[in-house]
Formats: C-alpha cells, structure tokens, sequence
C-alpha cells in the first residue's frame, strides 16, 4: 500500500478547474424556455447558453447539454452608479432573462449567508472566471464528472457553461484524453481520489494537478495520438447506435460477462491505448497484460 499523498504539481497549476457554482436553480431554463427567449429577442443569446451537468454528460450517449443557463457574467446589474468610464453591458440590457433571474432566484440569494451572494444576486455565485480564461477559443475541453462509478473522460464543446463541482481540463489535445481515459491513469485515479461507498470515484480539479504527466505540451507522439483517437472513435459511435451514455457503455465494458464483439473491440483498442501511454512514459519494456 502506497503511503501519503502525491504532492500537487505547479506544472499543471492552470491545466484543471470547476465548473460554476451556480447557487440558484433558477437560472437553468429547459430547451424550450431557451427557445422562446430566443425567438422573442435574437440578442437574448448573449447571455443564454447551453449548461453541462455532469449527470447529463454521463448518461447522454453524445454527453451533450439538457439544459441552457443564463449568464451574466461579471456585469453590473443596471447603469446606476456606474463609473463614467464603463462602456460595457449591464445585466438590464436584458430585460426578459433578468426578469426570470428576479422571479427565481432574487428571494433566496437575499437570505443567503455570504455578503457578496447577497449583493450580486444576478449573477452566479462562484464563476470560477479563471476556468473561462483558460480555455478561450478551444472549441473543445476534457470533462469528468465530479462523482461517477466509473472514470470516464470525454470531450465537452467549448463556448458553454459547465456545472461545478465537475472537472475540467484545459486541453483539446485527443493524447491527454488518452493518457487520463487509460487504465494507468485509472489504477492512480482509484489509489488517490476520494471514493465513495458504492465504489464509485469522487474526482476534483485538485486531482488532475496531482497527477504527472509524460508532457503536458502537445506532440507527446503520434502513435498516442492514433490509438486515442480510434479508441475515442469507436466509443462515440458506439454510444450512439446503442443510445447508451458513458455510464451503461462502461458498466458493460467491465462486466466479465458482457462478450458482445463491439464491446470486446472497444477493449482492444484500450489495451492498445494503454500501451502507448505506457511508452509515452519511457515504460515500453513494461508488460500490462
């Protein structure tokens, strides 16, 4: 048994981070109540997004979002005691979503316990505005949800709003989705993280700072990068065709007893995986099997 902790590495101190803290379900609005705001005011897309929760992304078989959010960002709520100098958007240019965020989630915000919820009661409670930093222009992230029953990494598309507690890292790169969906990872992940009573994985931001990798830059080598990608490939396809998400594909995955051939070549292409993220450690003398 491994004693202590690994230590967090500042290597990687700006590679993961939570999702936003919400603090008021209120925001969330359902497919059709984006819609109708959409249609009523094309501008109401500035602040209407699609929000990633990590229930969804496991259990959609494309881990797309159910649910859009409203977001204010930082903005200030009107013009009213504004420096002169401020030119940008206030919350108020917005008058049917603040209408809703007034409606839903004004009361409770005011009886919160923080000072700085109460007072910015339109806006999220905790943005994590350094996540959003991080990863502008990617078209694409790597996500995981903060509980799960098994690890399962996958990409999330850029230009959303992604639900906290869940992780996510700041990479588009398909070998470090290799390197953190292999089965190395997966050993570290269960000897370290947090778990939980019925063996599922509590995994947080704080874990993907602790984990060394073989390089965080890109170009880690080719082949890694082939094999992910075909492994990533045909896990997607066949998420699809069997209308099951990342939970079921993988409750099937390590099932013993589960000998369907696609699942059976989806383990394929993982041992093949491994053993290129093994050698994109220096352990290509290594015997995983």
């Amino acid at each position: 048994k491994i004693k202590g902790a690994p230590e967090q590495l500042i290597e990687n101190s700006d590679f993961a981070f939570q999702g936003s803290n919400i603090l008021g379900g209120g925001f969330i609005l359902s497919i059709d109540e984006a819609r109708t705001l959409l249609e009523k005011n094309p501008r109401n897309s500035q602040v209407i997004f699609p929000f990633l929760r990590g229930e969804d992304f496991n259990s959609r078989p494309d881990q797309s979002p159910a649910y859009y959010i409203i977001n204010f960002f930082d903005w200030p709520l009107n013009n009213n005691s504004l420096p002169s100098d401020y030119m940008g958007p206030v919350a108020s240019d917005f008058p049917d979503c603040l209408k809703i965020i007034e409606s839903r989630v004004k009361d409770r915000r005011l009886n919160a316990k923080r000072k700085t919820y109460v007072e910015r009661w339109w806006q999220y409670a905790e943005r994590c505005a350094s996540l959003y930093v991080a990863i502008d222009g990617m078209d694409r992230v790597i996500f995981h949800a903060y509980t799960s029953k098994h690890i399962c990494f996958s990409f999330a598309n850029g230009g959303i709003v992604y639900a906290g507690p869940h992780t996510i890292i700041a990479s588009d790169h398909i070998e470090h989705w290799g390197i953190f969906q292999s089965s190395i990872h997966s050993e570290w992940a269960w000897e370290f993280c947090s778990t939980m009573r019925n063996s599922g994985i509590r995994f947080t931001p704080s874990d993907v700072r602790r984990y060394p990798l073989p390089t965080k830059k890109l170009a880690i080598n080719p082949t890694l990068s082939t094999l992910s990608q075909n492994y990533f490939d045909l896990r997607a396809e066949y998420m699809i065709r069997r209308a099951e998400g990342l939970t079921d594909t993988y409750n099937r995955f390590h099932n013993p007893k589960e000998t369907a051939v696609d699942i059976q070549k989806l383990r394929e292409l993982h041992v093949e995986m491994d053993e290129a993220v093994a050698a994109a450690y220096g352990w290509a003398d290594l015997k995983l099997q």
